[in-house]
């Protein structure tokens, strides 16, 4: 399968070949991978580097006569250099991120599209991929649908599923053999109003339809979250996994309104951001106080709004330390087609600074990773042609860092 690289060389686009540049090391670039099946659509899911200074992407693909999107591996050098890919057989398909690592081994869920059952599925930095592993509980009740996944210690996962046949949202911890430790099944309604919220979701899975910001994570005192659906509504759920205590539920409205990022900070404290309606809104500090039988709205939490970014926008978040400083770190899109970082201090919740990558094309983030040199790697979608989805990686160096963290 040949690949097209361009390169950026002082971030200004050159359609010309990386052997022509004299470089000893390449700690900054741009690539985008072209690919000869012009009818196909590549987009990543996740990035993580590899031991070798290169880089694991997820992705996903078009399948002729599929129902669901396939699954697509792609290998790259630590100068952004294509290495290898490789696209699952289509008994497997559905890439759900995060795609985990620990050690020299990668983790991701993804689905068998016949019955439907989430399946584990583990890759080397050499691309060698496992067995993959299907989900089920001691008493042989399988996980469906996967809809994400985290790592929440060396040795466990979190994953969230669909239960069609139940219409309830499955939250599961399972060890890295795929084994359940604990499972637990929240509805999505009761009544006739059930199958409008069920419609997006299956939209979602096959991408018919608008892809929903589902997350999972950990929070205060033993608990964790889950985002999506929940009681006819897009909500953010915490939940104790070991009891079967209501949970403490931030409603959104409907599929119209909710969170699109979340992360634990301290407390009832949570890096937030939120969708409502088209608009977005980034809360570095938000103060979620739910509890069983207290829900609360998204609503309610305010925060700054982005014009600038694409309606209902994904948004990813971490919490990174950068430059020596501990940083909250959002990427998303922006309605000129770039991607934009935005720089937040984790104690204070202040803007540090924010810059923009892309040009020319249209760029889409898909996620971002710390790299060992301590730059970033951000991997997202642009169009070649303007309608042809392909995978492009943005390397950005400690410098470059630097400049974003000093507000330059």
């Amino acid at each position: 399968m040949k690949k097209y690289i361009f390169w950026l060389g002082c971030w200004a686009l050159a359609a010309c070949d990386i052997s022509d540049n004299k470089i000893e090391v390449l700690d900054r670039f741009v690539r985008i991978y072209d690919n000869a099946t012009f009818n196909r659509a590549f987009t990543p899911v996740d990035i993580q580097q590899t031991p070798d200074g290169g880089y694991l992407i997820l992705g996903e693909t078009e399948i002729s006569d599929a129902v669901f999107p396939g699954i697509y591996l792609m290998k790259v050098d630590a100068e952004g250099n294509f290495l290898f890919d490789q696209i699952l057989p289509g008994d497997y398909a559905f890439p759900v991120g995060d795609l985990m690592r620990v050690g020299e081994q990668y983790y991701f869920f993804c689905l068998q599209p016949v019955s439907l059952i989430a399946h584990l599925v583990s890759v080397d930095a050499g691309g060698q991929v496992g067995t993959p592993i299907p989900i089920a509980d001691d008493e042989g009740n399988p996980v469906y649908y996967p809809m994400h996944a985290s790592l929440i210690n060396s040795n466990e996962m979190l994953l969230l599923g669909y239960d069609k046949d139940n219409q309830e949202s499955v939250l599961t911890r399972l060890n890295l053999s795929g084994t359940v430790q604990q499972k637990r099944a929240y509805s999505i309604g009761i009544g006739g109003d059930v199958d409008e919220v069920e419609e997006p979701i299956i939209n979602h899975f096959t991408r018919n339809g608008r892809k929903f910001p589902f997350l999972t994570g950990v929070g205060a005192g033993g608990q964790v979250f889950f985002n999506g659906f929940y009681n006819f509504t897009f909500s953010f759920v915490l939940t104790n996994l070991g009891n079967e205590d209501e949970p403490a539920v931030l409603q959104g409205v409907a599929d119209g309104a909710g969170l699109s990022a979340a992360l634990f900070l301290e407390n009832n404290t949570y890096a937030t951001a939120r969708f409502s309606f088209g608009q977005n809104y980034i809360l570095p500090q938000a103060d979620i106080q739910v509890g069983p039988g207290n829900p609360g709205s998204s609503e309610d939490l305010g925060g700054n709004t982005f014009p600038e970014l694409n309606p209902n926008a994904t948004i990813k978040l971490k919490r990174l330390s950068l430059a020596g400083r501990d940083v909250l770190l959002y990427a998303s899109d922006t309605r000129a087609g770039q991607i934009i970082l935005l720089a937040y201090d984790t104690v204070s919740g202040q803007l540090i600074g924010s810059t923009y990558l892309g040009f020319t094309n249209p760029y889409e983030v898909a996620s971002f990773v710390k790299t060992a040199d301590e730059g970033l790697a951000v991997v997202g979608t642009t169009y070649v042609a303007g309608r042809f989805p392909r995978i492009c990686l943005f390397k950005l160096n400690a410098d470059e860092v630097g400049q974003l963290l000093s507000g330059n």
